[in-house]
């Protein structure tokens, strides 16, 4: 039996009102910046999104490069009723675009986003003083800093390691290039909850300030992350709080005042699924939940709005699944 963490934080779930996402879309509709800061953000997604689809379309793979197992094939084949190679092929490279796109994605999500809530974007080579870090910002007497991940189990071992370490060795160095004493610290994951993280991202913390511990007198640990999601040391005379920020709470942390969470998935949205008015389909989700997800009240089917048309609802409700446990009336 593996051997209990002590100190590990006990999420708990997360539950996110339809009502309240509506609310959000509404004061969209009732704010000019925020719609133009989506038409920008649109602009920008749909021009990288196209760009990359087009590497992709534009890079014809050999077979082998698509590492399939040979049973898995069969198996699937059988499961589907497959009976030509053509009819596998259409399973195995749009398989293939998912599993290249999803760094990609993360990547394009967090240059656009960052850089149009006053955040400085920070593009370093490995090994250097701020390979670490991917976005900057200046907040009165404090520097802002934050490294991000696609997903909340995508961090391993090797990335707790190396964050907490660059961390606690670059931090003060990084405070005098800002003429600051203070420095916030955000590991932050694009989607996801506290609760679906592999908690690589709190023991992050934990290793960061187990470093703090061997520095003697002129670091000192204020508040350990025991049990909670944030630590507080000092190293010589800067003072430093690191947090770990899942979804929508990164989100709203990068927004500030503004509602980033919401402007963001409606910019990506439409930049990437047009509205239709066809009918939807009679046939029943294979995924049990989706049409749970997707459901709506009498009233809310009523509500309109200028930022989202209707089929586009769906899916920004779709979306919002993956920030939250519970989607709820």
């Amino acid at each position: 039996m593996a051997k209990k963490t002590t100190g590990l934080p006990k999420p708990a779930a997360v539950k996110l009102s339809k009502s309240d996402l509506f609310a959000g879309l509404t004061k969209i509709d009732n704010s000019i910046s925020a719609q133009r800061r989506i038409k920008r953000m649109e602009d920008d997604f749909r021009s990288r999104i196209e760009t990359h689809l087009q590497s992709l379309a534009g890079n014809s793979k050999a077979f082998r490069q698509y590492n399939t197992n040979p049973f898995v094939l069969l198996f699937y084949s059988n499961q589907r009723r497959l009976r030509r190679i053509k009819e596998i092929e259409d399973a195995i490279v749009p398989a293939k675009v998912f599993s290249s796109m999803e760094t990609s994605a993360g990547r394009m999500v967090e240059r656009v986003v960052l850089s149009h809530y006053g955040w400085q974007c920070v593009d370093s080579a490995m090994h250097t003083t701020e390979s670490v870090i991917d976005g900057r910002k200046i907040d009165g007497d404090t520097l802002r800093l934050i490294t991000l991940k696609s997903g909340p189990r995508c961090i391993n071992d090797s990335m707790t390691d190396s964050i907490s370490s660059e961390l606690v060795k670059h931090v003060a160095d990084w405070a005098k290039a800002a003429n600051v004493n203070k420095v916030e610290f955000t590991i932050g994951v694009l989607y996801g909850t506290r609760k679906k993280s592999n908690k690589k991202d709190w023991h992050t913390l934990r290793k960061a300030c187990n470093a703090v511990k061997t520095l003697g007198t002129r670091a000192k640990l204020i508040e350990p992350p025991d049990s909670q999601w944030h630590c507080h040391f000092k190293i010589g005379s800067v003072d430093v709080a690191a947090r770990i920020r899942i979804g929508k709470s990164l989100w709203d942390m990068v927004g500030g005042k503004r509602d980033a969470y919401t402007e963001l998935l409606c910019a990506i949205i439409r930049a990437s699924i047009e509205p239709t008015n066809a009918k939807r389909s009679s046939k029943p989700y294979e995924i049990k939940d989706i049409a749970e997800i997707v459901s709506l009240t009498s009233e809310q089917k009523r509500q309109n709005f200028t930022v989202l048309q209707k089929s586009q609802v769906e899916w920004f409700l779709l979306m919002s699944a993956h920030f939250c446990e519970q989607l709820i009336d």
